[in-house]
């Protein structure tokens, strides 16, 4: 079992919400695990990651991003800063949870999160709290569109899903500022020497067979790259994804095979 703990994390001017799940047994603690969800979603779309990593004895944080109206009406007022920082939101969750534990047992720290939230801890693995630990990179629903090929979500037929999404985000986080961003960035990311476990549906529409593909060569080249590319995992459904992320930490020796 568990406790569940409401906070606050504060990053510059931006304060955000999560949820902590600690683990309630006395057994010493190996792993912590820190995820955000994606664009124009909320915490509340992966929150039984937290459930079941934590009834498994890995405490984990999942918090929203800010300027995500569906987890908080924090604003985001320049885009270029949430691109420079936003990512440190795993820094300080990640020390929020090694004061909760006996941080002397800790050995790993499994970071992640679906789809935009995928990038974000792509580009956190860097960060210098998680130097000495072993890193293990969970991104879901993630991929890259082919060379010169804008974002799946700006084509026509997504534009009345857009319509509605683009209400949910600070006038920043616009559609038309973030979905090139994110082709962007995943194209430039500097990421090396880390264990990456891409997990992808093949019925993702947004993130197609092709397209996780892709990343996967891409991520490849430099880090050590496994992957899960189930039948069923719709884009808008990343909760599905937790029977891959507990199959993978399991053959990994991160989680009791019993």
């Amino acid at each position: 079992m568990f406790t569940l703990k409401k906070l606050h994390l504060s990053l510059r001017e931006w304060k955000v919400e999560a949820f902590c799940f600690l683990p309630t047994t006395s057994q010493p603690v190996s792993s912590l695990a820190v995820f955000t969800h994606g664009y124009t979603a909320h915490k509340g779309t992966i929150l039984n990651w937290g459930v079941q990593l934590a009834s498994k004895n890995i405490p984990t944080i999942i918090f929203d991003l800010p300027g995500h109206y569906l987890g908080s009406f924090n604003e985001v007022l320049d885009f270029a800063e949430y691109d420079q920082f936003v990512h440190q939101f795993f820094a300080e969750a990640f020390n929020y949870l090694l004061q909760e534990v006996n941080d002397s047992t800790v050995q790993n720290v499994i970071i992640g999160g679906h789809s935009m939230g995928a990038l974000m801890s792509l580009r956190a693995s860097t960060l210098q709290c998680f130097n000495k630990f072993n890193r293990i990179i969970i991104p879901v629903g993630y991929g890259i569109s082919s060379q010169g090929k804008s974002h799946p979500l700006q084509e026509p037929f997504f534009k009345p899903f857009l319509k509605i999404r683009q209400q949910l985000v600070s006038p920043a986080l616009a559609p038309a500022v973030v979905l090139p961003w994110l082709e962007t960035t995943k194209r430039s990311i500097i990421c090396t020497g880390e264990v990456i476990h891409i997990i992808s549906g093949t019925d993702d529409v947004i993130i197609t067979a092709d397209a996780a593909n892709r990343i996967i060569i891409h991520l490849g080249k430099n880090n050590t790259v496994t992957y899960d590319l189930p039948s069923r995992l719709p884009h808008h459904q990343p909760e599905l994804a937790i029977k891959y992320i507990l199959r993978f930490l399991k053959k990994n020796l991160l989680l009791p095979k019993s």
